[in-house]
């Protein structure tokens, strides 16, 4: 059954911790806007700070307010001993990496973030780099000291939404709530179903998770926890900002797949906190590519100063590169078109309607990228941002060849800073 989550990741491609097929140092520039916004670590904690140059397990607790109770969840770290310089405008930048479907954070860290060069590159740069870990079935109903259940849905009435019901409880991996739970509307119907291809399409197989039991948020798209990973991520950085010397302004934001979903979601409930966002072959659902509510607009003041860069592979059935009902066996889910989500942006940060060709300056800033990548940039953004994005040949999970994710993530990122104050969690 197909799966949000990247396949095992080929030897012989991971650079060393600390090295990097960086940018050009002509194409790195300073971030040109604002000023450092030194966290609250920069005094209160000086001199406790220690080098992590293998990924650590660590934990905090955190606060789900609509189910009224504390939940363990866990993060790794990685800290360059530059971040623990705590010198006047010394702060770091702080980038959290988030994992697709069924995956971990230690895993993620050594595996697919090592292989992109994501990890050496962020490292080589001197950002504290977190990767925080979803919730599967067994972390879920533990949180919430119930039996791990189970209950498969019978294939006949895999399209029925039983709602709170009686519905299927089985383990779909650790994944990340993206704010959909309850909505059957985000996944292939009867009437596409029997429409040309699709009709071959075995439908797909949900779950409701205690969380969305217990939060009456079940539906037959349901596929991951219900509890609060907005909370999560919001104390995680509030623990993280009194615990490292971190510079607010310089928060940056990405994720793989299901991971990349959450990191569209967060930056729509979370407005004016990040600098810079780098999803990889994720997409939000139909309806939700503004934010449920519209957040993107609601909030544009704030989301002009987050840049964007996201990457698509070209061959793409798990979350299609150009929206609509996903063919994948078992993971039948709508999209939103890349093409559209980057039109968005460009209308938030107030750029050219049609993007243009970027891929000669993306190569000429890391010489490493692959020949059969294509990027294209709309520009002329009133914010002074960017809005860029660049698809290349492969499928679900496929790594960037040649480590260029890592080389040009970090290239696009390091130009932003956050202009405003940074709004307290």
């Amino acid at each position: 059954t197909a799966r949000l989550s990247a396949p095992p990741m080929p030897p012989g491609l991971q650079t060393k911790l600390g090295e990097c097929p960086a940018a050009k140092v002509d194409a790195q520039p300073d971030p040109i806007f604002g000023v450092s916004q030194p966290s609250e670590g920069c005094t209160a904690m000086s001199g406790l700070c220690e080098k992590v140059d293998k990924p650590v397990m660590e934990s905090i607790e955190v606060y789900d307010a609509q189910l009224g109770l504390n939940v363990v969840r866990h993060y790794a770290i990685l800290v360059p001993e530059s971040a623990c310089n705590h010198s006047p405008g010394q702060s770091a930048p702080l980038m959290f990496w988030l994992h697709g479907q069924t995956g971990d954070a230690i895993g993620e860290a050594d595996g697919w973030a090592a292989s992109s060069g994501y990890r050496s590159c962020s490292y080589a740069h001197g950002w504290i780099s977190v990767y925080p870990m979803g919730l599967g079935l067994a972390d879920d109903a533990q949180a919430l000291g119930v039996e791990l259940p189970s209950k498969r849905a019978n294939e006949s009435n895999l399209d029925e939404d039983t709602g709170n019901d009686d519905p299927p409880v089985i383990d779909l991996g650790t994944g990340w709530n993206v704010g959909s739970g309850g909505d059957s509307n985000t996944c292939l119907t009867k009437d596409d179903k029997a429409r040309g291809a699709f009709r071959f399409v075995k439908p797909t197989e949900y779950s409701c998770y205690p969380s969305c039991q217990a939060k009456g948020e079940c539906g037959r798209c349901n596929w991951s926890t219900c509890m609060d990973d907005v909370a999560f991520i919001k104390t995680l950085l509030k623990h993280l900002q009194k615990k490292y010397c971190i510079d607010r302004s310089r928060i940056y934001l990405g994720g793989q797949s299901n991971g990349g979903m959450l990191t569209h979601h967060l930056s729509q409930v979370m407005p004016g906190v990040f600098a810079s966002l780098n999803p990889i072959y994720a997409l939000p659902l139909l309806g939700y590519a503004a934010g449920k509510h519209g957040e993107i607009f609601r909030h544009q003041d704030l989301n002009k100063e987050t840049a964007i860069i996201a990457f698509h592979d070209r061959g793409d059935i798990t979350i299609p590169l150009h929206g609509g009902p996903a063919p994948a066996e078992g993971w039948s889910w709508y999209y939103t078109p890349l093409e559209e989500m980057m039109s968005i942006w460009a209308s938030v940060h107030g750029c050219d309607e049609k993007s243009s060709d970027a891929t000669e300056m993306i190569k000429s800033a890391c010489p490493t990228v692959a020949p059969t990548v294509s990027c294209r940039e709309h520009l002329n953004c009133g914010s002074g941002r960017r809005v860029l994005y660049c698809v290349y040949d492969g499928v679900h999970g496929t790594v960037p060849r040649n480590e260029f994710f890592g080389c040009v993530s970090v290239w696009f990122s390091s130009q932003f800073r956050r202009t405003s104050l940074v709004s307290d969690l």
